[in-house]
């Protein structure tokens, strides 16, 4: 019966990947927790497919219409997500160590996988940096997401933009200027290993 139900919500019913991993944790549980057995091993079910992520890209005049609704300090943050192509988690751990104005670097380290890379800084927000850094402030994660929900609300941009959109952006804007990512990975991590 369970198989036969978990195979129906996938080929019938045509659910999510999430939603027949959902059903079968459910029935997992009611068995185990309610009536107190095992169903034992489910071979032969059909899984449902797992739809191709698309990430979200703004486009330019979208990143700058959040921007100007955003305020400092979360406005710099989001210039370094969409400036550096950074996860807001190797952000929000940024130090100072991490920035070299000489070299026009930023260092991020242990970012996915445990690896250190190293990105292009902006110069265009050089001076805002230096000023946030001489009066560091603590910042947290959830506020950063928050200010970002409020820009992109008061934007009146549809889009379902997070603080990963910018991530996706920076990359894809690299790619329209014709710019070879595969360079630009070997760079990061060229300066990486020099430093």
């Amino acid at each position: 019966d369970v198989k036969e139900f978990l195979t129906s919500l996938a080929v019938e019913k045509k659910v999510s990947a999430s939603s027949q991993n959902q059903a079968f944790n459910a029935l997992l549980f009611f068995f185990r927790n309610v009536l107190k057995k095992e169903f034992g091993k489910i071979d032969g079910v059909v899984r449902a497919k797992r739809k191709p992520y698309i990430p979200v890209v703004l486009s330019r005049p979208e990143i700058d219409l959040i921007l100007s609704n955003l305020y400092y300090p979360y406005a710099l943050v989001v210039k370094l997500l969409y400036g550096c192509g950074l996860r807001l988690s190797e952000c929000m751990k940024l130090r100072i160590s991490n920035f070299n104005f000489d070299h026009g670097v930023l260092t991020i380290h242990d970012g996915k996988g445990k690896k250190d890379r190293t990105v292009p800084l902006p110069e265009s927000i050089e001076d805002e940096l230096k000023k946030h850094l001489t009066g560091v402030i603590s910042l947290h994660e959830t506020h950063v997401q928050k200010a970002i929900k409020r820009a992109v609300r008061k934007s009146r941009i549809l889009k379902r933009a997070s603080a990963h959109t910018f991530r996706h952006s920076f990359a894809n804007h690299l790619l329209q200027a014709n710019y070879d990512i595969r360079t630009i990975q070997y760079w990061g991590t060229a300066m990486s290993e020099q430093q």
